[in-house]
């Protein structure tokens, strides 16, 4: 089961705007996220929300494999969707750089 927080949800100009806050530990409470796979199902339904804000709040290690699925490859797809690490290491915000993620 997918745990997510809706921090806001507002209607501007007739169209709903979501934030979508995705808690890694809770959707992949038993290992860090490092696979394609474990990326497809942190995006489960991402579409539908303008911004994802990505917890990465007691994960030590990310892979190359989840970071490009999520920060190149998805990003590509919907580049209208804003994508935020949160609590990311030095390493994991250093890895979304290099593969051309936008980050704050």
């Amino acid at each position: 089961m997918v745990k997510i927080d809706i921090e806001k949800s507002r209607k501007a100009g007739g169209r709903m705007e979501e934030v979508k806050t995705i808690i890694l530990k809770d959707v992949l409470p038993f290992v860090d996220p490092v696979a394609r796979s474990h990326a497809r199902r942190v995006l489960k339904d991402a579409e539908r929300y303008k911004e994802l804000v990505i917890d990465f709040r007691g994960i030590e290690f990310m892979g190359r494999g989840f970071a490009d699925e999520v920060f190149r490859v998805f990003q590509e797809e919907h580049p209208e969707i804003k994508i935020t690490p949160l609590h990311a290491s030095t390493s994991m915000l250093a890895m979304i750089r290099h593969l051309g993620g936008k980050q704050q």
